[in-house]
């Protein structure tokens, strides 16, 4: 695949812009469940009640194509 051709696929991708529209996508749900297990699977953070008088700390998803080739195969294949 030439560069011109690369290109051209990452104009195919669908991003989304925001969660409803993710979770509406198979394969952008799959990637954010992958996400999520690594989460847990290097304990970055553990869900718990939040203590009275206590503000959530807030996230976000950012949405994004990968931009190198052998990145883009390997999402393509896990389609």
């Amino acid at each position: 695949m030439d560069h011109r051709s690369f290109l051209g696929s990452l104009n195919q991708i669908p991003i989304p812009h925001n969660l409803s529209e993710a979770l509406s996508n198979k394969s952008w749900k799959q990637a954010m469940n992958v996400e999520m297990q690594a989460f847990e699977k290097n304990k970055t953070w553990e869900l718990v009640t939040l203590p009275k008088g206590k503000k959530t700390v807030e996230c976000r998803w950012i949405y994004s194509a990968n931009t190198t080739k052998m990145d883009l195969l390997r999402d393509i294949r896990h389609c």
